[in-house]
């Protein structure tokens, strides 16, 4: 229990307790919750859980933050929140993806409501999205008659959706699983009018969870909407919280660099074009329709020169002065377009016949548009900018409709989120299964611009991996050819090497009998390897096509007998098969960030000028990255107390002995690994799943 006044904590002496040395009424604390006591909500008590949820009390009753790995199955979602909810704080608790936050508000959340609540604390909680996770019924009513006719949209699938529509609470495609139509991006919220001025907005999804959010005490939201919250200022997409939790805290710089970056999509002047051609919005006119042609074809123009730079690539790290004039006359474009909306509405207010009300309405809807307009001038303007805090590329998506992208990006973002997040909180924990590399969370902290009175701590993962798991490293595989020096004959080395690689993962697959995630780094690789087994492998056996639903497929494989899938990077983190149903993780190659990357040669290029050198920049960049990859990968393994199986990495040089062996970063990446028992040869590896499956 906690004293506040005397500010001690003591062990659990009942709920009307008072404190003996100033006589304060105690107060629950997180142990008395999750660890031996008689209040205790959960079935059994997990030491790393008590010892996490104790830190993350100690940071918030001393306002400091908290850097904390917690290993698989520690049960990071009730240490973190249960302290949030004694403290009585809003706290927004943030993730990755939009299905880890259905997980929080459909598992996690629910429970805690009930069983906090027979304990005397209110828990109400609200899911934080953005608008095109929604749909948005004005427009759904508008566009219904066009809607049916989209390719691929069959009469049963229309009569499902419409059914959908009349029956859902929420409006939140989630609920529509892998069956969202193609034609969703018409009818989301992301073009919503607002609440003030639609007459459909009492029935809106939307609006209601803004509602909700603005009761809730625990918002659950995504890195991406809470790095636009930081970018923006103010709370002013998010409730004012108190307490900021980032779960899966690895991948948050990726997101938020996104959210302070500024881009600009093949399609976004035709969706604003789009929007602006309503005919209740910016009334239609011949001299209307000049303007807005007169944008789009600066717009072609200016994506037609940005492919013409990349041909045949992916990224291209540029200078403004690359893509002038038409960067230059799109700005002005856009210029005139506000100009004359602006223009056109003011034109309107001063028409007596609208009246008052019809004035006021008027007015909202211009500052909406014109805030369109504003933000597409004001990505344009940070493009043309020159900085060496950031990074312009153009991009080539490969996507059929909006395949080039311009973009600019800051290169680091600790300095962001050091003078923008962290000043406005209590306390932010940052949490995730991998945030340390080698025992030192220096790499992590640097990337976040976390401060340097931080607290840190590692709650070990209470899986037995000794007696339940073992980590493969065989060392007779060639290595790939790019990463041998003294190869000669490349195009030769390639064959032996894939050659290599193939009867090793058919050997592996067949002792596991399947139930294996062979996981790719790279997508040429992925389907190099699943060709040369295919038809060798004799259990079902698939590959994670371009587009293809992680969601579908991890549906598949659970259901199926002995699957085994190649898969990429979507398959390395955030999916969760349990029990023997995923026996085998393999990796062939342990992946290092694409060098080409225009945000990692920029971070290269900002370190060589400070004076490291190639292997300290090596060390800095890539070797944490590729030591979180791989502990995210191969965590596939083991989700329960019950699950046991083989991890394989067959990339021989971070194996010891092996003579690719590197030691300077494959030591780091063992040390880390949770693994305690290593076998070089497939034998012991049958012995092992011989073993497991006996049991």
């Amino acid at each position: 229990m906690w004293c506040s006044n005397c500010e001690i904590y003591l062990p659990y002496l009942g709920e009307t307790a008072k404190c003996a040395t100033c006589g304060k009424a105690l107060s629950l604390t997180s142990e008395d919750i999750l660890g031996d006591s008689p209040v205790r909500i959960v079935t059994e008590v997990r030491v790393p859980q008590v010892q996490l949820a104790r830190k993350v009390e100690d940071a918030i009753h001393a306002s400091r933050c908290l850097v904390a790995e917690a290993g698989t199955g520690t049960g990071k979602s009730f240490a973190v929140l249960v302290p949030a909810i004694l403290s009585g704080k809003r706290v927004v608790v943030s993730t990755a993806t939009t299905l880890l936050q259905h997980q929080y508000m459909t598992q996690a959340l629910p429970f805690l409501a009930a069983a906090m609540g027979d304990l005397g604390y209110e828990v109400s909680f609200g899911v934080a999205k953005g608008k095109t996770h929604y749909l948005c019924r004005r427009q759904f009513e508008r566009d219904k008659k066009k809607l049916p006719k989209f390719k691929g949209v069959t009469q049963g699938k229309w009569e499902d959706f419409v059914a959908w529509v009349e029956s859902s609470e929420w409006e939140d495609k989630q609920e529509l699983g892998n069956d969202v139509p193609p034609f969703w991006s018409l009818i989301s919220a992301e073009e919503c009018i607002g609440a003030q001025i639609c007459k459909l907005a009492k029935n809106c999804g939307y609006v209601k969870r803004k509602m909700q959010l603005q009761n809730a005490n625990i918002i659950v939201a995504n890195h991406a909407i809470v790095g636009m919250n930081i970018r923006i200022g103010g709370d002013k997409i998010l409730p004012t919280h108190q307490i900021y939790v980032i779960d899966e805290a690895h991948k948050a710089e990726d997101y938020f660099r996104n959210a302070f970056s500024s881009e600009l999509g093949e399609n976004s002047v035709q969706r604003l074009v789009r929007y602006l051609e309503r005919g209740d919005i910016y009334p239609p006119s011949d001299t209307h329709d000049g303007y807005l042609k007169d944008l789009e074809e600066c717009s072609k123009k200016l994506f037609a020169r940005g492919a013409s730079l990349i041909p045949g690539g992916d990224k291209l790290v540029i200078e403004p002065e690359a893509l002038d004039p038409e960067l230059t006359d799109l700005l002005g474009a856009v210029q005139v377009v506000r100009r004359e909306v602006i223009g056109v509405f003011t034109s309107a207010k001063n028409a007596a016949e609208i009246g008052e009300e019809g004035a006021s309405e008027l007015m909202y809807m211009a500052k909406v548009v014109v805030n369109r307009v504003d933000s597409l001038r004001e990505k344009l303007a940070d493009i043309v900018q020159k900085s060496e805090a950031s990074v312009l590329y153009v991009e080539d998506t490969h996507g059929r409709r909006a395949r080039y992208k311009i973009r600019r990006c800051p290169v680091f973002i600790g300095d962001h989120l050091a003078a923008a997040m962290y000043p406005s909180l209590d306390v932010t924990v940052l949490t995730s299964a991998t945030l340390a590399v080698g025992n030192n969370f220096s790499h992590f902290r640097t990337a976040m611009g976390v401060p340097t009175e931080t607290d840190e701590f590692q709650a070990l993962s209470p899986f037995d991996y000794g007696r339940r798991s073992v980590l493969y490293l065989p060392n007779h595989l060639p290595v790939h050819p790019n990463n041998d020096k003294m190869c000669l004959d490349k195009e030769a080395a390639l064959v032996e090497y894939f050659e290599g690689l193939t009867k090793e993962i058919v050997r592996l697959v067949k002792i596991s009998k399947g139930h294996a995630f062979i996981l790719c780094s790279a997508r040429t690789e992925m389907q190099e390897l699943f060709e040369r087994t295919r038809g060798i492998i004799s259990y079902p056996t698939r590959i994670q096509e371009s587009g293809m639903s992680t969601g579908a497929l991890e549906e598949w494989f659970r259901n199926e007998e002995n699957p085994v899938l190649f898969a990429t990077k979507s398959f390395w983190e955030g999916v969760s098969i349990e029990g023997a149903q995923l026996r085998m993780v393999i990796i062939p190659k342990v992946p290092f960030p694409v060098p080409s990357d225009p945000v990692f040669k920029a971070k290269e290029t900002a370190l060589k000028k400070t004076g490291a050198s190639g292997f300290e920049i090596f060390k800095k960049l890539s070797v944490p990255a590729m030591v979180m990859d791989v502990q995210q990968g191969l965590g596939r393994l083991i989700r329960t107390m019950d699950d046991f199986g083989v991890a394989a990495i067959l990339d021989n040089r971070v194996t010891p002995g092996s003579k690719n062996f590197k030691r300077g970063y494959a030591n780091t990446l063992l040390q880390t690994l949770p693994f305690t028992v290593q076998v070089r040869s497939l034998d012991l590896v049958r012995q092992a799943m011989e073993m497991f499956i006996g049991k």
